[in-house]
């Protein structure tokens, strides 16, 4: 049988041969959530090592040696990390990730390495799997949910979804306000101006994208709809 091969590609938007820029070896395989640095020249990924545990690695876009940034924290189990976010200037990347016990953490690390930084520690049995920058540096909106996290097996699911940013200059978070009854939130991102958020979500069951500016709802609450504008 045919082997198959895990790689991390990047390709011309106008389309042609993609080119892969690293294939799965013995060290590092399984890659996933891949962001490109600000500048271009860097890829941000998650990854396993040949143990199983997830990793946090960047690699140059044009190809080359893998550096790994941050390593699993509990290696005996496999601890998720999300999707990286770069900071405005590459300076550093955030991600979310649960410490053992499952409390949600949001970390930034430097991209030329060093020791993360616990920048939010969720309450008990909170966690968060997505973070993003504001444009201008500044702040850092993340999902939190209640989570069922199987750390031994690295499933989760949630509940009771919300919103929160945080400021980093003293690190005090607040919940945005979206009166949505949201079960869990992914994919949050922020516009080029810094003053609304796209993020997609399940409410009662369905998965959908919301759009709020400056984190009101753009429409007023009705009865039974949520009072953000749906796509």
């Amino acid at each position: 049988m045919e082997r198959q091969f895990d790689g991390l590609f990047t390709v011309s938007v106008d389309g042609g041969d993609a080119r892969l820029i690293h294939v799965d070896s013995t060290e590092y395989r399984g890659f996933n959530k891949a962001s490109w640095s600000p500048d271009g020249r860097w890829i941000a990924f998650t990854c396993y090592d040949h143990k199983g545990q997830m990793d946090l690695c960047i690699i140059p876009s044009d190809g080359g040696e893998v550096r790994q940034l941050v390593k699993s924290v509990y290696p005996w189990r496999k601890i998720f990390i999300g999707r990286p976010a770069w900071s405005p200037d590459g300076a550093f990347i955030a991600y979310a990730t649960p410490e053992e016990d499952g409390r949600g953490t949001v970390c930034v690390v430097p991209f030329q390495g060093g020791d993360p930084d616990v920048v939010v520690r969720l309450e008990p049995g909170i966690l968060s799997k997505c973070v993003t920058w504001s444009p201008d540096g500044k702040m850092l909106a993340y999902n939190t949910c209640e989570a069922a996290y199987n750390l031994e097996v690295g499933t989760e699911s949630g509940v009771n979804g919300d919103i929160r940013v945080m400021r980093l200059d003293d690190k005090q978070s607040h919940v945005l306000r979206t009166g949505l009854r949201l079960k869990d939130v992914y994919d949050i991102d922020w516009s080029p101006n810094g003053e609304r958020i796209v993020f997609s979500a399940y409410w009662d069951s369905d998965k959908n994208f919301y759009l709020m500016e400056n984190f009101l709802p753009l429409e007023q609450p009705m009865e039974s709809e949520p009072n953000s504008v749906v796509f």
